[in-house]
């Protein structure tokens, strides 16, 4: 629990004298060795300083999401050749979903815990190192809140423009925290995407999420960001305090922001880490999983979802969540595609015409609407595929060429129904994985 590094270093001593672990005592009882250590701004330097690009390790994993069909050309870039820098410790914000807030806190048995922030110089240097190694991949700026503190990303950004380093980057920002002219210098030094967490367009959820922001400060910051870039954002439909009148609200901004080219993925429910308000908390409703312990009997019963207290909304969620996969397909043959790119717009739109219609709202007007919007996923064969090619875009005001994926080790895609030239059907492209798409998986 807490900072692996220091635990490492301490391994050769007695585990109870370790401080931050959790160990079986001799009756069978589980006790903790104290509050952990946390690195301190030196040692959380020294480590991200220690950090390497293994390729080969890398290449392992992007053949597999190859032959998986995962991740498309996007931005100008192949997303599934991205290289994440984790430059924070923690996010400081109090959101009631998040265990990250709260979890070194947690460890360490503290209140308060530091915020600590790789400086701008570091990260530059750290980001040249990647690009001598190959300079074909993307850069995921690893933090919460990559614009908490604005001068810290502009410098980064000058550096980047000073060294004259062409790279792609991606980031995740707070709305409240988007600033025009930072964003600007962003584009300029090569960022092609930053994600916005919205979660929601209920000022009810909003309040219970204990997000501090209004629905106006959100889509303030998705026209600043996609003046310049591309914008993402993702969203929890069926949070615990959602009403119907705030659900179809979300949904309807969502789909909105589909048809202006705002990439939009969703969480169809609220997941209770440990850590998180609603682990543990009464007045909730879970679905639980229960887990063997290896070894023993035991089985333990774990929250993996928070259902919406209205229970009309949490029944229609759990119908959406199991069925959306049949109504994918019945798109695919009504529209007469040869395949359907299964991404998070698309089982957005999923989502929002079951509810619809499981509400009896689905109109005239919405129904085909929505359904207009699926074609944009739709492949009428089996040319015009993107996968492995060369590709360039302009982003910032400089061009970026991404090569196809190279190397690596490939394993065997599961079986999917195929069509006559034999490309999937249901089709995995695009995508990013996000949690309506891994409930799709287990339903499918």
């Amino acid at each position: 629990i807490g900072s692996k590094q220091i635990s490492k270093e301490e391994v050769l001593k007695s585990f109870s004298d370790i401080p931050g672990l959790k160990i079986r005592l001799a009756g069978g009882n589980i006790a903790r060795t104290g509050p952990a250590r946390l690195l301190t701004a030196e040692e959380s330097q020294e480590v991200f300083s220690a950090y390497e690009l293994y390729l080969d390790e890398y290449n392992a994993y992007w053949g597999q999401s190859d032959a998986a069909g995962v991740g498309n050309e996007e931005y100008g870039v192949l997303l599934r050749r991205v290289v994440r820098i984790p430059t924070a410790n923690y996010c400081p914000f109090n959101c009631s979903f998040c265990a990250g807030t709260k979890f070194l806190r947690i460890a360490a048995g503290k209140e308060r815990v530091p915020l600590i922030q790789i400086p701008p110089v570091m990260m530059v240097k750290k980001v040249k190192q990647i690009l001598y190694k190959d300079s074909t991949v993307a850069i995921y700026i690893e933090e919460e809140n990559a614009l908490l503190n604005k001068e810290r990303m502009k410098e980064f950004c000058r550096l980047i423009l000073g060294e004259n380093i062409r790279a792609a980057f991606l980031c995740k920002a707070r709305a409240d925290q988007i600033d025009e002219e930072a964003v600007r210098l962003m584009a300029q030094a090569g960022f092609v995407n930053i994600g916005i967490g919205a979660e929601s367009f209920d000022p009810l959820v909003l309040s219970d999420f204990n997000k501090n922001l209004i629905t106006e400060e959100t889509q303030e910051a998705i026209e600043i960001v996609s003046r310049y870039m591309h914008c993402s954002i993702t969203l929890i439909v069926y949070a615990p305090k959602v009403s119907e009148e705030g659900l179809l609200l979300t949904f309807r901004k969502g789909m909105e922001y589909i048809e202006k080219g705002i990439r939009v993925g969703a969480w169809p429910f609220v997941i209770p880490y440990p850590g998180t308000a609603y682990f543990g908390k009464s007045g909730y409703k879970f679905i639980e999983k229960e887990i063997k312990v290896p070894g023993t009997d035991a089985v333990l019963r774990h929250p993996i979802a928070v259902l919406p207290q209205d229970e009309r909304i949490a029944d229609i969620g759990l119908k959406v969540v199991k069925k959306m996969h049949s109504l994918v397909e019945e798109w695919r043959e009504e529209l007469g595609f040869a395949r359907m790119i299964v991404n998070d717009e698309l089982l957005f739109l999923a989502g929002y015409y079951m509810t619809l219609s499981m509400l009896g709202k689905l109109d005239e007007n919405t129904g085909p609407k929505i359904k207009d919007l699926a074609k944009r996923f739709g492949r009428t064969g089996d040319s015009g595929d993107s996968e492995n090619k060369r590709t360039s875009s302009t982003h910032g005001g400089k061009e970026m060429s991404i090569s196809p994926a190279k190397g690596g080790t490939s394993s065997p895609a599961k079986a999917v129904k195929r069509n006559a030239g034999g490309k999937p059907l249901i089709d995995f492209s695009g995508f990013t994985p996000l949690g309506m798409r891994q409930m799709y998986e287990e339903a499918r």
